[in-house]
This record gives structure tokens, C-alpha cells and sequence, in this order.
């Protein structure tokens, strides 16, 4: 049995759910620039990629844990 993360296979993110508080960085790259963003958890992400981008993914995931150690 094969198990995969809804992240990795891309299940509707609900714009309107509010992400956890938790701070469980990951970092991402915005699809147009060489520059890195550390989001405070993968929800945050996300909604950034999904909701404020009208559906396009404007950043690519890099890495569980701060950008700063990319």
C-alpha cells in the first residue's frame, strides 16, 4: 500500500480554513525569482500558492526547515 502526503499530490487547499499556529517551517521559491521565502508551516504555503495566486503555483517547494539553510 503506497501512502502520499495531500502536499505531494495536490488536494484542493480550502481558502478559507485557517492553518495552525505552529511554527513548522518550510521553505519555498517564488517561480520567477532566484530568491528563497520561509513560510511559518506547510499550510501557509500552501494557501499562498493556491489562494492569493488565483490557482498558480507561484512558489515551488524546497525544503522542510528555514530557507536559511539553503
Amino acid at each position: 500500500v503506497c501512502m502520499l502526503d495531500k502536499h505531494v499530490v495536490g488536494d484542493e487547499v480550502d481558502c478559507n480554513q485557517e492553518c495552525p499556529s505552529n511554527y513548522v517551517p518550510v521553505c519555498a521559491q517564488p517561480s520567477d525569482r532566484d530568491e528563497f521565502q520561509t513560510f511559518k508551516n506547510r499550510c501557509e504555503l500552501d494557501k499562498e500558492m493556491k489562494c492569493k495566486q488565483n490557482g498558480e503555483d507561484a512558489y515551488i517547494f524546497i525544503k522542510e526547515g528555514e530557507c536559511a539553510d539553503v
